[in-house]
């Protein structure tokens, strides 16, 4: 399964020599206690030598055989290998200087690897060996596998070619600090190389979403269930695992994109003692997936899409073009509105208030959070590069802007499902990760709130969802407000994306601009209408008619009234109030205008 934490060597000064030889401690030789058990570097040396003289039954058809007359070539394993969350790496140097690499899952022993794990780790393979010979797309080229424990190594492994390439986070955050012309440079054509792989993926066009199925041959014949990480299990039983195991589950297979992205929620236990804050944070984010999705989608409904698409997980050259996209761990087919066209996740972390550690305020990063981050204004910029770079590109597949894709839509459109990808991952998230549902779900709400400007002491609306004639000059008007939100970026006449000091780092030069009052043109234009959605029978609620307006979780922190689970009783506070009641206040009709408006050009506020 892919991690979002990034991979970590271990070197001879971090750590002791153990029996096993490999260099490994900690925390790290605890969670692959089992692994290293079992493994044997001379045995993993003389198998990767064998498969590169005969090749392998696993990948038959494989271009190893090329090289099978040279003969036997001696290799070595690094004794200090990579480790991430679900996986250890080992790095193995032949002596003609070629680099593969080796890797086992942390569960792959007798007590954990089952069938499920199996069936992943083969469609893992399986997958990257499609994508490798249909694309241009830069991934390792699959040698050997086995989703078995009954091999020569005795663990079941994925044996691969290794990407060289600096990864993304060291240039991207500037740690060899060049020239701020030379920075932006380096980012934009990140990005563009980026845009350009993930465009590729659109050929791989499914009906269901899950992972692909496979036989004997290597020839996809279906699609099944995905294993993913049991977050809520994780989540929910931590006092009973508090070895923190990893917890997995089979997720799908499934013919409509909306149940996939609320699975995780879909089974997330309905427990007693949530108060009715809990409850209606579930019953809105339901709300907001069923709002957010397209009503009327183009083509199949889901797609291939790398599965931990963050910076971690990208190498690159030293201008900033693509080297090698790697960690496949976890690979499916996913809904469109979250698939390949989708914002790299660290565009979007600014999104998650409580995970974000920049300092808005200070102008940097938070000194605590031992990381880089961008800034808001930064991320809005980016994102908005991204999403014409990724219409560019799907219009140089097309051989122009008027043709249409696979998918039966314009370039234009495709780059809109990126924009989208901004709301669409974060539900994404929030259905999956109980820890960050309540801040992803109160920053949507507030953005709604912000852009609707409601007087909450007067309006008690009636919550049908249909839309009206005045939905329409709402929606109108909306999207005129955010228009301003967007940002064109003008790339060099090589389609390079050159353009130097293009971001701004300061809040004086945000592109994330914050909708405005209503216009006297467009109070006109409500007024002349004669269909009003207010008109009909209003909510009739409990005494509690007076709320002042909704506080976002910033802003309750710093007037000190955010409320604690205790206080969301059957009286509750004006802030602790439960959140389907706040939305039926607001209007469900409007709400899902604001959040159709938001969700279509990836408008952010600042926080």
């Amino acid at each position: 399964m892919a991690s979002t934490k990034t991979q970590k060597s271990m070197n001879s000064n971090e750590q002791d020599r153990h029996a096993d030889g490999i260099r490994i401690g900690g925390q790290e030789r605890a969670t692959f206690a089992s692994i290293l058990a079992i493994v044997d570097l001379d045995a993993i040396s003389k198998f990767a030598s064998t498969v590169r003289q005969s090749g392998h039954l696993s990948t038959a058809t494989n271009l190893t055989r090329i090289v099978a007359s040279l003969g036997f070539t001696p290799c070595k394993v690094n004794t200090a290998p990579f480790s991430g969350s679900y996986n250890i790496v080992f790095a193995i140097e032949f002596t003609d200087g070629v680099c593969w690499m080796l890797k086992i899952p942390a569960n792959g022993h007798n007590e954990q690897f089952g069938e499920l794990a199996s069936k992943a780790l083969i469609s893992e393979a399986r997958t990257m060996q499609m994508i490798k010979k249909a694309t241009t797309i830069l991934i390792p080229a699959v040698y050997a596998f086995d989703g078995s424990l009954d091999n020569e190594l005795h663990v079941p492994f994925i044996l691969m070619e290794r990407i060289d390439g600096t990864p993304l986070y060291k240039g991207w955050f500037n740690e060899d600090g060049k020239p701020k012309a030379q920075l932006e440079k380096f980012r934009a054509r990140a990005l563009q190389s980026l845009a350009a792989a993930m465009a590729q993926l659109n050929l791989f066009m499914l009906d269901h979403g899950g992972s692909v199925v496979f036989d004997s041959d290597g020839k996809a014949v279906g699609v099944g269930g995905a294993k993913i990480v049991d977050a809520n299990a994780m989540w929910y039983s931590e006092d009973e695992n508090p070895n923190n195991i990893d917890i997995f589950c089979e997720k799908g297979p499934f013919a409509d994109p909306k149940p996939a992205l609320r699975f995780m929620l879909d089974r997330r236990p309905s427990r007693p003692e949530d108060d009715a804050y809990l409850k209606g944070v579930d019953a809105l984010l339901r709300m907001f997936v069923e709002w957010a999705c397209q009503k009327k989608p183009h083509g199949p409904r889901f797609v291939l899409a790398h599965p931990d698409f963050d910076i971690q997980n990208i190498l690159v050259a030293e201008d900033g073009t693509l080297r090698g996209l790697i960690d496949w761990d976890g690979v499916a087919a996913v809904p469109r509105e979250v698939g390949c066209a989708q914002f790299p996740i660290w565009l979007m972390h600014d999104w998650i208030e409580t995970q974000y550690d920049y300092d808005v305020s200070a102008g940097k990063p938070r000194e605590e959070a031992g990381y880089n981050e961008s800034s808001p204004n930064e991320l809005s910029c980016y994102r908005a590069m991204y999403a014409q770079f990724m219409e560019q590109e799907i219009a140089l597949n097309t051989k122009g802007s008027a043709h249409l894709t696979v998918h039966g839509t314009t370039p234009k459109e495709e780059a809109d499902v990126t924009r989208r990808s901004l709301v669409m991952k974060n539900l994404e998230i929030a259905t999956n990760t109980p820890m960050v549902t309540s801040d992803i779900v109160d920053h949507m709400l507030a953005l709604i709130v912000d852009l609707t400007k409601l007087d909450w002491g007067d309006v008690q609306p009636d919550c049908d969802s249909s839309f009206s004639t005045q939905n329409e000059i709402e929606t109108e008007m909306i999207e005129r407000k955010l228009g301003s939100a967007t940002v064109e970026y003008v790339s060099g006449s090589s389609g390079s994306g050159t353009e130097s000091n293009i971001c701004s780092n300061s809040d004086k030069d945000s592109t994330d601009t914050k909708a405005t009052e209503i216009d006297d043109e467009d109070q006109a234009m409500v007024a002349n209408d004669s269909t009003n959605q207010f008109d009909d029978k209003p909510v009739y609620m409990d005494a509690f008619v007076t709320e002042p307006p909704l506080l976002s979780k910033v802003e309750a922190r710093e007037q000190g009234t955010e409320p604690s689970a205790d206080t969301c009783g059957d009286k509750p506070s004006s802030t602790s109030l439960g959140w389907t009641w706040r939305l039926l206040r607001l209007g469900c009709d409007k709400a899902e205008i604001c959040l159709r408006s938001i969700a279509k050009i990836g408008h952010v506020q600042n926080a």
